[in-house]
Formats: structure tokens, sequence, C-alpha cells
């Protein structure tokens, strides 16, 4: 089900494009995602009008947290075939649900594509 995009999503996809230098490509502030099944992660996927010839089309960055639990979470900002924001995928590495949302502070550097 769509839904509007959070504030604290905002944040973190934002600080990530900032770290890859594509700030021509921030969300707005109406931009609208649907809740990917995860297992309560925090995934979320970008809603676009051309969504039935959408699909995945490069990894533009990765990012680790460390939840409350001291578990990793891998966090990845990606593009669809058109090159538009297509997921903020995020995987706690035991599973279970994201105890906190990560801050853009929080973030460690792991990898980035040369866009």
């Amino acid at each position: 089900m769509a839904r509007d995009i959070r504030k604290d999503e905002k944040e973190i996809i934002n600080a990530l494009l900032d770290k890859v230098s594509l700030s021509q490509l921030k969300i707005q502030e109406s931009a609208v995602v649907e809740d990917l099944k995860d297992g309560q992660m925090g995934s979320i996927r970008f809603v676009n009008n051309n969504s039935l010839n959408r699909k995945y089309g490069k990894r533009l960055i990765e990012v680790e947290y460390v939840d409350l639990d001291n578990i990793p979470v891998y966090i990845s900002l990606t593009l669809d075939n058109k090159d538009k924001l297509y997921e903020l995928d995020i995987w706690k590495v035991d599973f279970n649900p994201l105890i906190k949302y990560p801050t853009p502070h929080e973030l460690i550097f792991i990898h980035s594509t040369d866009y």
C-alpha cells in the first residue's frame, strides 16, 4: 500500500545521495513509497507512474548501521533501469525487525558505484 515518505526516510536517502554527489536526485517532499515485505526491517520502494516497466537497475551506495542490539544492518540505495530512485533496501543480518531507525550520522560508508 502506497504512503507518503517519512521524514527520517528522506533524511537517510538525501544523506546517501549527498555521499555520492547526486543531489539532483533528491527526493520530493511529496514522494510516495510502499513498504516492502522484509520482516519489518524498513525497506521501501518508490512508487512511480511508470511502475509497469520499472525494474532494478543498480546499487548506488551501500552503508552499514549497527542496531541497538549490536546486530549489523546493511542499507542500500538503488536505482531502477531508468536511473530513478528505486528502493531503500534495509537488511538486518539476523533477519529480525529493526529496533531503531538510523540517523544519517550513524551510517558507516561501505561502497558506492560509479554513476
